[in-house]
């Protein structure tokens, strides 16, 4: 298994605790766990994104500080 792989539908009821996938969703929210969903309506993630919540990426409700830039 590949650190990028899909979690499949028991892992994510096994890691959320929810079988509902908008109960699914707020769990990985409220963790800053990434997810994508599905036109059906099924929420997906990657092992990758639940081993780094919030990976590397910048907080969007903040701006950066341009007041030093000549």
């Amino acid at each position: 298994m590949s650190t990028s792989d899909l979690l499949t539908d028991d892992d994510l009821q096994e890691l959320t605790g929810y079988t509902y996938p908008s109960k699914q969703a707020e769990f990985l929210a409220s963790n800053g766990i990434n997810y994508l969903r599905r036109r059906d309506g099924k929420v997906r993630t990657t092992w990758y994104n639940v081993n780094h919540p919030n990976g590397h990426r910048a907080d969007p409700t903040t701006e950066p500080d341009f007041s030093q830039i000549a």
